[in-house]
């Protein structure tokens, strides 16, 4: 088995997508979430009432638009909390959503 060849290439393959493109997010948001269907062997997820939620996700807001998710949780109290230490830590992610 191979793995990285340096130190830098380990810290990068450890490191979370959203977080190498974390200034292409402009805030956080956090949904509740369900399996609506399956296509192709994938689950189809859609947001949804929190009362209807099998799991929780939380998101980055594009500033071009739109959503990325960047992990689920099986509560709403741990997403809340995931979403506030990366506002705490990304302070620009803090901002509310333009309209």
């Amino acid at each position: 088995m191979s793995g990285p060849s340096t130190s830098i290439a380990a810290a990068f393959a450890a490191t979370p997508w959203w977080m190498l493109a974390i200034r292409s997010f402009d805030a956080i948001e956090v949904h509740p979430c369900c399996v609506v269907g399956v296509a192709g062997g994938i689950e189809v997820v859609e947001t949804c009432e929190p009362a209807d939620a099998r799991f929780w996700s939380v998101y980055g807001h594009c500033v071009t638009g739109g959503l990325e998710c960047f992990a689920d949780f099986p509560a709403a109290a741990a997403a809340e909390e995931f979403a506030a230490q990366l506002r705490r830590t990304y302070p620009h992610l803090a901002g509310e959503v333009p309209p």
